[in-house]
């Protein structure tokens, strides 16, 4: 049994016919019948059915062909791997990120690789929350940092952080300048300045936001910034409004029932994609920031 033969015989079910697989990979057809007939001949058992025009998988044949493509995947993955080692130090990284992680620490961690491999190009792609596992699963980055809400076995998905948000608003706004616990309903005739990606998130909450006004923007930027001109007030991530914090500009909004709400980030790449020496680092050295608590103490310098 030979590789070649075993790309025969997927050429053959993916064309649906010899004549076909023939054309697909520039052999003759009796060259085609010929290595699949050495092929049975060796495992002694007919993987075609030739009793119609077309040639059907027999039952053995199916189970054969099942494992056949696993193989193949294989060798697929292997020859890049190989590529890739071959070729020494890749040109580029691509890692795609969501708008909710800590950006000081992912730098400090691309400096360290941007040392380590100055030939190669770091790509950074900052994404709404749950759409920087698409990325890594259309190929338009290597890595992902977000929440896996994809159901696929293409992804291998570890654990990678905690990210805590927590309410806050600017200290010249009425909920700020209380003295006390505030109660659900003192809080509801205030707007609640959200990015969009967090009615899933605050859905713990529900007895008081689902009676609050709201204004919806699409980054942490646009709702801080909306924040410190008091339109409101809003969660966001302590990493975010730490400085602010530590200054009294903002101010973290007491409410019974309310604490932080904690958002899991988990690290991704495509299972099936060979890692070379650049690729192997980064990995790694994500694996080694995993399981820190992102929080202010986890950011302290």
């Amino acid at each position: 049994m030979t590789h070649d033969q075993l790309k025969i015989l997927d050429m053959i079910v993916r064309t649906g016919s010899f004549n076909g697989a023939a054309q697909k990979l520039y052999r003759t057809q009796p060259a085609i019948s010929i290595a699949i007939k050495k092929l049975e001949e060796e495992l002694e058992i007919s993987i075609f059915s030739r009793d119609r025009y077309r040639p059907n998988l027999t039952p053995e044949g199916k189970i054969f062909y099942n494992h056949a493509q696993q193989v193949l995947n294989q060798m697929e993955v292997l020859a890049k791997l190989g590529k890739r080692l071959s070729a020494g130090i890749e040109p580029e990284v691509r890692l795609a990120f969501s708008m909710i992680c800590p950006m000081k620490e992912i730098l400090g961690q691309i400096k360290v690789w941007e040392k380590r491999f100055p030939q190669t190009q770091f790509q950074l792609t900052e994404m709404p929350l749950s759409q920087a596992p698409q990325a890594v699963v259309d190929g338009s980055s290597d890595f992902a940092l977000g929440t896996a809400l994809l159901n696929t076995t293409q992804l291998e998905i570890q654990s990678w952080g905690t990210v805590f948000l927590i309410p806050v608003a600017h200290a010249t706004h009425p909920l700020a300048r209380a003295t006390f616990d505030l109660r659900e309903s003192e809080i509801k005739g205030y707007v609640q300045i959200m990015v969009h990606h967090q009615d899933s998130i605050t859905a713990q909450v529900q007895g008081i936001l689902n009676d609050t006004r709201r204004w919806i923007v699409n980054n942490y930027n646009l709702q801080k910034y909306m924040i410190e001109q008091g339109f409101g007030w809003g969660f966001m991530p302590e990493h975010w409004v730490k400085d602010d914090l530590a200054t009294r500009r903002f101010a973290e909004i007491k409410v019974k029932g309310i604490s932080s709400l904690a958002t899991e980030i988990k690290m991704m790449r495509r299972a099936d994609f060979p890692l070379g020496i650049v690729h192997t680092a980064v990995w790694e050295d994500l694996q080694t920031m995993r399981g820190k608590r992102l929080s202010l103490e986890a950011l302290e310098l």
